[in-house]
Order: structure tokens, then sequence, then C-alpha cells
């Protein structure tokens, strides 16, 4: 479970900036929209939903998460050894292009909470540390800081590159001194010791690369072949599958999926490289939609191609297959623009299934949807706006920041269009010359 995220000086976030999935007090629709780990005396909200105006910073705080997931999956892989980090600074400021970028998890893990977090230029790695609470106090496993340059001292033969200073906590144990010598400027401690199957890191990798689960965005490559997956692993899977569909009132009521061999191809050879992969990976499926209605009293059914069906039904399947798994499976979901093709009697129904059913999952969103802050379909906590300030970086602020604390008995949506919140456009006369 996601406790909190940070970030600093990435994109359009210059100063640092917190999400947080503590729950207040509040006992509103406690039973369905928190959790209460094992372990932990922590009570945890299972979503958060951002609201704010275009270029307002929702999707960079996405980003942010997506970038620090991808950075430990892939800081010692091969597409990587361009030695650079892929790092986006604050870009409105001179001084923050020079700076690092901060990037920080708090997360629970094994009955346990832990911290982990890194700053990296473009470069390299500045620091990188992790922590854990056996009990009440936070301690340290390890612990990761560059050198100054100036602090350096360097034979003339040298190499002018990046040392770095190792503190490991008493029940960090295991081959440290290795780990440490194979971590490459641009790479971090915690990848490479879980390449070792160091057991703490192999854990706090697995974290990051399982249960923060790929965001979903508008046009996401791969959300499809991922239902699929989720459908061929086993009938309940797919009946799961049909029954969100069935429930999404789009008349189909099965659907037929067939995975294609190169063989069913009679110009297989002149297939490019990537695609004769894909096809090799069992990646490339012929899908049919089932669809059934009613002409002269009798049910008629039909297959339809699944590229000639409509843009809410494919979002829909994108989003069946990775909101199950993580409602079976437990996770952290994040959907950029989840109202995108949907109608919002869908996403209101797609809110409610995954509040109802889901026991270890949280679902982090961004929205324009204002709709969705009405009938009580969030908790005051879960709400959360992003603004563009005058400097042109982003202000990520909760709904309950606010003092007093909105009133339940008043319309958040009213509120916010009237501009109570912030987080509006600021409209200038668009047809003007």
């Amino acid at each position: 479970m996601l406790i909190r995220f940070e970030v600093e000086n990435f994109l359009s976030f210059k100063g640092r900036q917190q999400l947080s999935m503590i729950a207040d007090k509040d006992t509103e629709m406690e039973q369905t929209h928190c959790i209460e780990p094992t372990g932990v005396n922590l009570k945890l909200l299972k979503s958060a939903a951002i609201f704010g105006a275009n270029a307002s910073g929702k999707s960079n705080l996405l980003q942010a998460l997506f970038f620090m997931r991808n950075f430990i999956i892939e800081s010692t892989s091969g597409e990587k050894m361009r030695k650079k980090t892929g790092h986006e600074p604050f870009k409105l400021d001179r001084k923050t292009q020079d700076e690092p970028g901060f990037f920080e998890a708090a997360f629970i893990l094994k009955k346990k909470k832990y911290i982990y977090g890194f700053k990296i230029d473009r470069e390299k790695v500045i620091e990188e540390w992790l922590y854990f609470y056996p009990g009440k106090k936070k301690v340290l496993l390890f612990e990761r800081k560059i050198v100054e340059e100036k602090n350096l001292e360097l034979s003339a033969s040298e190499e002018k590159k990046p040392r770095y200073t190792h503190k490991f906590g008493n029940n960090f144990k295991g081959e440290k001194k290795k780990i440490e010598s194979l971590t490459r400027r641009d790479s971090l401690y915690l990848t490479v010791g879980a390449q070792f199957a160091h057991p703490i890191l192999e854990r706090v990798f697995s974290w990051f690369l399982g249960f923060l689960r790929p965001g979903i965005a508008q046009g996401t490559r791969g959300l499809t072949v991922f239902t699929l997956n989720f459908i061929e692993e086993s009938d309940n899977q797919k009946k799961k599958v049909v029954s969100l569909l069935k429930s999404a009132d789009l008349g189909i009521n099965d659907v037929k999926v067939e995975k294609l061999k190169k063989e069913q191809f009679t110009d297989f050879d002149k297939f490019p490289d990537e695609v004769k992969k894909e096809v090799e990976e069992g990646k490339i499926f012929d899908i049919e939609m089932i669809h059934s209605a009613i002409s002269d009293n009798n049910e008629v059914t039909a297959n339809i191609d699944f590229m000639n069906e409509s843009k809410g039904t494919v979002r829909i399947f994108e989003l069946a297959g990775p909101l199950l798994d993580i409602i079976e499976q437990g996770g952290v979901l994040i959907v950029d623009e989840l109202e995108d093709s949907l109608h919002f009697d869908l996403q209101k129904k797609l809110l409610a299934e995954f509040f109802k059913n889901s026991t270890e999952a949280q679902i982090i969103f961004t929205s324009h949807n204002v709709q969705l802050l009405e009938d009580r379909l969030l908790r005051r906590d879960e709400i959360w706006f992003t603004e563009k300030k005058e400097d042109g970086s982003t202000e990520l602020f909760s709904l309950t920041d606010f003092k007093p604390k909105p009133r339940k008995d008043k319309s958040i949506k009213n509120g916010y269009l009237n501009g109570a919140y912030g987080a509006l456009p600021v409209l200038g006369n668009i047809l003007s010359e």
C-alpha cells in the first residue's frame, strides 16, 4: 500500500509537493473507501482523485510516479548505457536546471512501513536511501551519498568521476561491498542489489515492479494485451471481464479471443522484426466482441471485430484487466484522465465496483469531470487539486487543506466551479485578435 509520494524539481514541480494517502479522522464512507493494513497503525485511502485546469500539472504528478518506478526498474538495463538518468528538471528557473530532482515514496511491505527515495540530476545519482520501521522508530537500512568534487583527492592519472559514501544499518546484511562496486553513477544501489537477489532490496524492488502498476493514459500501449492475458489465465477471469462489459450496457455478451501464430500469416517473413517478435511472444490476438440484440422478438447475435468497436468500448476493455487484477492481487493503479471516452455513469460504476470489492488496492487518477465531486462518490480527503503558480510551477493541495473544511452538506462541485478552491483556468478572450 502506498502511504505517500513526494517529488521536487521534476517537470512542472519546482518546490517539493506531497500526495498523501493517509485518511483523516472522518468516518464518512470509511468501510468502503479506507484500509487499515495489518501491522501498522495507519488508516489509508483507496483513492486519490486529482482535478485542475489544463497544463496545471495533474498528468505531471502521475509522470513523476511513472518516472520513479521506471528508473528503479531500468536503471541498470542495457538501454541505459548512455550514462544518462532521463531526469527532466523544472525549466522555468535557471537555478533548478542545475539542481537535482527529489523522489520519495513511503509504503507498506510485509506489514512494515518503508521509506525509499533518491536525488538525481541528468547525469548521475546524487543520493539514495532506504529506511524501515521495525517498531515505532525509523531505522536506517542503507544510505548512499555522492562525495562533493572539492573533497576528492585525485591523482593526475585518475578519471574524474563521482564517488560515493555508503552507510548501512545493523539490519542490512549481505554482499554490501559487491553491490556497491557494481553500481554505476547513473544506476541505483536498490536495482543492482535486487539483481543479485539481496533479500531486502529484492522485496523493495518487487514492490515497485508489481504493486505500483504501470500507468494508464490515453493511447497507452499494451493495455489491451494486459486484459487479453488476464482473460487467458483462467475461465473465471474471463467471466469477470465479460461481466464487467455486460454491466456497462454495451450490448456485449461474450468475448472471443484467438492468439495468432506465425503459421497463420502467409507473408510472415516480410513483417518488421518488431512485429515478428510480438507474434512469436504471443502478443498478437484476433479479438471479436459478441453482441446480442432483440429483433422481431428474437435474439440476434453478431461477432464484431474489436477494431470496429467504439472508443468507449475499447477504453472499458483496456481498463477491465488492470482494474480487476488489482482488486484480486492488490496494487496501486494510476490512471490519467479516467473519463477518457467514458460516459459519466460508467465512470461512477467503475469506481463503485472498485470501492466495493477492493481490499488491498488503491487507484490514483486525474479527471476534468467535476461531476465526480458530487453524489458522495469520493471522501473529501480523496480530492486533490493542482494549480499553476505565477512562476509556472505546480502546487498540489488537498480539499482538506482548507480551513475550515468544506461542510458535508455543501456542494463541492459548485464550490470548485465558483473558485473557492482555486485550480481553475484563467481564460482570456479566446477568439480575440
